[in-house]
Protein backbone atom coordinates (compact mmCIF):
# COMPACT_ATOMS: atom_id res chain seq x y z
CA UNK A 1 0.00 0.00 0.00
CA UNK A 2 1.69 2.93 -1.23
CA UNK A 3 0.94 6.62 0.38
CA UNK A 4 1.90 9.85 -1.89
CA UNK A 5 3.74 12.26 0.51
CA UNK A 6 1.75 15.73 -1.25
CA UNK A 7 4.37 17.85 0.80
CA UNK A 8 7.61 15.84 -0.58
CA UNK A 9 6.16 14.20 -3.58
CA UNK A 10 7.55 11.39 -2.87
CA UNK A 11 5.84 7.60 -2.75
CA UNK A 12 6.12 5.92 0.52
CA UNK A 13 4.80 2.52 1.76
CA UNK A 14 4.92 2.50 5.43
CA UNK A 15 5.12 -0.98 7.60
CA UNK A 16 2.06 -2.70 7.83
CA UNK A 17 2.43 -1.95 12.13
CA UNK A 18 2.33 1.53 11.15
CA UNK A 19 -1.03 1.07 8.70
CA UNK A 20 -2.37 -0.54 11.72
CA UNK A 21 -1.62 1.40 13.78
CA UNK A 22 -2.75 4.81 11.73
CA UNK A 23 -6.27 3.00 11.25
CA UNK A 24 -6.55 2.15 15.09
CA UNK A 25 -6.17 5.59 15.94
CA UNK A 26 -8.83 6.88 13.77
CA UNK A 27 -11.52 4.54 14.28
CA UNK A 28 -11.00 5.56 18.14
CA UNK A 29 -10.81 9.21 17.51
CA UNK A 30 -13.66 8.98 15.06
CA UNK A 31 -15.45 7.26 17.67
CA UNK A 32 -14.83 8.98 20.90
CA UNK A 33 -15.90 12.25 18.15
CA UNK A 34 -19.41 10.69 17.97
CA UNK A 35 -19.77 9.23 20.95
CA UNK A 36 -21.14 12.56 22.90
CA UNK A 37 -23.06 13.69 19.99
CA UNK A 38 -25.98 11.65 18.49
CA UNK A 39 -26.28 13.85 16.02
CA UNK A 40 -23.36 13.39 14.36
CA UNK A 41 -23.32 9.93 14.90
CA UNK A 42 -26.52 9.37 13.46
CA UNK A 43 -24.78 11.48 10.61
CA UNK A 44 -21.54 9.78 9.77
CA UNK A 45 -21.62 6.96 12.03
CA UNK A 46 -22.97 4.86 9.20
CA UNK A 47 -20.24 5.95 6.29
CA UNK A 48 -17.40 5.62 9.05
CA UNK A 49 -19.24 1.73 9.74
CA UNK A 50 -18.40 1.23 5.92
CA UNK A 51 -15.30 2.55 6.19
CA UNK A 52 -13.99 0.49 9.22
CA UNK A 53 -15.73 -2.55 7.40
CA UNK A 54 -13.04 -2.15 4.88
CA UNK A 55 -10.27 -1.60 7.28
CA UNK A 56 -11.51 -4.50 9.83
CA UNK A 57 -8.56 -6.90 9.16
CA UNK A 58 -5.75 -4.16 10.28
CA UNK A 59 -8.32 -3.25 13.55
CA UNK A 60 -7.27 -4.95 17.20
CA UNK A 61 -10.11 -7.01 18.75
CA UNK A 62 -10.97 -3.73 21.00
CA UNK A 63 -10.96 -1.92 17.34
CA UNK A 64 -13.38 -4.25 15.71
CA UNK A 65 -15.74 -4.18 18.83
CA UNK A 66 -15.79 -0.37 18.81
CA UNK A 67 -16.57 -0.64 15.13
CA UNK A 68 -19.52 -2.41 15.91
CA UNK A 69 -20.60 0.36 17.66
CA UNK A 70 -20.95 2.42 14.97
CA UNK A 71 -23.33 0.18 13.69
CA UNK A 72 -25.64 0.91 16.31
CA UNK A 73 -25.85 4.64 15.77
Amino acid sequence: MGFHDRFTGREHTPAEADVRAIVEITAANELDVLAPNVGLAERHGPDLYRLFARSRELLSAPGRTGQAACDET
